[in-house]
Order: C-alpha cells, then sequence, then structure tokens
C-alpha cells in the first residue's frame, strides 16, 4: 500500500528534481499505458503541495513522481535496503508507486527502510545482536558497518517535514504521541487485505501491519485505524 511512497516515490523525487514539502504536484486524473490509477476518494485535486499529496496519500500524485523520474530510478534508492521480493514484473509496473508488487515486502524490510530518516539520509543495516561482552563487560565483538547514504542530507529533512505532517494533519493522526519529532505513513492494500503504518520518533523507528495470516480483508476494522492505535501504544 502507500506505506512505500516516502521511499519509492517521494524521497527519490525530491533528491532528483530538488522539489521541497511546498512544491506543487498534480493530484489530477492520471492515465498511462491504460493503467489509470484512482485516489481513494475518488476524486480528483488538480495541483497541491507536496505536502498536502503525502498527507492525504493521493496516490494519482505519487504515481505522477514515479512517472517523472523513471521506475528504475525509483528502484535504485530501494537498492540498500535489500527488499528480497521486488520482481522483475514490478520494474514494468506504475502500480507499484501505490504499493501495488507482485508480492510485496515484509515489516521487518519496511521498518528497516525507515530507519533511514531517523539517520539523516543514511541506512545502518540492522542487527538483532548489537554486541558480544564477556562476563566482565569487556566487549568480544560488535558491529561496524559503514552506512550507506541513500539521499541527500536536504533530502531527508524535507521528507521528516512531509511524515510529520501526516501525524500531524493527515491519515495518521491517530498515531500521534507526545515527543519532539513523531512522523510516518498509513498504508492500505487493495482490498484492505493490509493496514500499515510505519513511523519514527527522535529514538525509535517501528512498523505495524494488521491482516489475516491467510489472506482477507480487515474491512470491518479499518476506520478503527488499529494499525496506528498499536503503533502509538509501543512508542508509549
Amino acid at each position: 500500500g502507500s506505506a512505500i511512497k516516502p521511499l519509492l516515490d517521494y524521497a527519490p523525487y525530491i533528491d532528483i528534481t530538488g522539489a521541497t514539502a511546498n512544491s506543487k504536484i498534480d493530484a489530477g486524473a492520471f492515465c498511462k499505458n491504460e493503467y489509470c490509477p484512482e485516489n481513494y476518494s475518488e476524486k480528483n485535486y488538480g495541483m497541491v503541495s507536496l505536502e498536502t499529496s503525502l498527507k492525504y496519500s493521493y496516490n494519482t500524485a505519487a504515481v505522477r513522481m514515479l512517472d517523472e523520474i523513471g521506475i528504475n530510478e525509483g528502484f535504485s534508492y530501494l537498492q540498500p535496503f535489500g527488499f528480497s521480493s521486488i520482481s522483475k514484473e514490478d520494474y514494468n509496473n506504475l502500480a507499484v508507486a501505490i504499493g501495488g508488487f507482485q508480492y510485496g515486502v515484509s515489516p521487518l524490510e519496511l521498518t528497516s527502510a525507515y530507519t533511514t530518516f531517523g539517520n539523516n539520509g543514511l541506512y545502518y543495516e540492522n542487527h538483532t545482536i548489537v554486541k558480544v561482552t564477556d562476563l566482565t563487560g569487556k566487549t568480544l565483538y560488535e558491529w561496524n558497518d559503514t552506512p550507506v547514504r541513500v539521499w541527500k542530507e536536504s533530502t531527508n529533512e524535507e521528507m521528516r517535514e512531509l511524515l510529520a505532517s501526516v501525524v500531524t494533519s493527515g491519515t495518521g493522526q491517530k498515531a500521534s504521541v507526545s515527543g519532539t519529532y513523531v512522523g510516518g505513513k498509513t498504508g492500505t492494500s487493495n482490498d484492505y487485505k493490509d493496514l500499515w503504518f510505519v513511523g519514527l520518533t527522535d529514538t525509535y523507528t517501528a512498523g505495524i501491519w494488521v491482516g489475516k495470516d491467510k489472506g482477507g480483508n480487515v474491512n470491518n476494522i479499518y476506520n478503527q485505524g488499529p494499525q496506528m492505535l498499536i503503533w502509538r501504544d509501543v512508542m508509549k
């Protein structure tokens, strides 16, 4: 769903074009090669700021961004994250701009990628075991990974502003917690089979997926925003 937009559409678009949160993008009707996505409300909005398009999760604006920079270029920004289930077919499908992957991504992969927004555009590989010590506390081994710069610091600053707007006045308001910084992105897949919220504070990044292990929709709980309420409780 739309939780992929910050990684595949917005950050690459800002990084390549130099756009800002206040730059304008067309959220009106879009069609290309018989692919005609619609916004969730089924309305067209015309020219809006990037902040408005992300906090209300306008699909046509996101698709336009990826179409403008090119799918291959967008995917190049995902390379450091090691998403394991991206297929060759995804590279020829503009629907990936709004999460329309053939197989999708895992909660761990998606959340790990979002840690970049908390590290000034740098990606550090995540580890369950941080270090190993002996009985006296002497460090026997610890990771010394070299971080990968995924996008510029200026791009990251714009993205943090965009993600914060999602929580303060957009689709992620139910995830709001007190703190110096809170930002994130909601996501919903077709037929309400998956509900996502991935977000960060100044200290932690966390991702929540709500759905059924064996498939099926969760439309009956969509309006409650369970993914955001769980995220909020985790962060508290």
